[in-house]
């Protein structure tokens, strides 16, 4: 599946994303953030984040950036109902 997390530049420009995955386990088959420019980046990640674990910190490229949202592809996992949940923390 794929679902997206609104960011925008209200919040500000950020050096650094992490991201934490609650409820359920998730599989990860690609994460694109989406700059305020449009530009786009991907950046390589494990495939798999059990419940309640986090990301390592992953530093933007070409420093300080807006953020206009984060992608995730991927798929909840797990022989429990409901979707896993994904925060997104950033850094200035």
């Amino acid at each position: 599946g794929k679902d997206w997390i609104g960011v925008g530049q209200e919040q500000g420009k950020f050096s650094t994303l992490r991201f934490k995955v609650s409820k359920r386990p998730f599989e990860v088959e690609k994460m694109v953030v989406t700059f305020g420019n449009g530009e786009k980046w991907s950046p390589k990640l494990r495939p798999k984040f059990g419940k309640d674990s986090w990301s390592r910190e992953l530093k933007l490229p070409k420093g300080q950036r807006f953020v206009n949202k984060v992608t995730f592809f991927g798929r909840s996992v797990g022989k429990k109902g409901g979707m896993a949940r994904v925060d997104i923390y950033g850094q200035r």
